[in-house]
């Protein structure tokens, strides 16, 4: 799964949190595409 995102904890946390309790993939590999985030708690995520 391939996730751009930029300046966006609330989003990006929701769709992490989403993908690792509601598929049973055993293979889910979560790529996150960083578009210059400046936003310090979105990259300490």
């Amino acid at each position: 799964m391939i996730i751009p995102n930029k300046n966006s904890l609330d989003l990006i946390s929701r769709i992490i949190a989403d993908l690792q309790t509601r598929t049973d993939y055993p293979d889910l590999e979560i790529v996150i595409v960083d578009n210059g985030t400046t936003d310090a708690d979105v990259l300490a995520f």
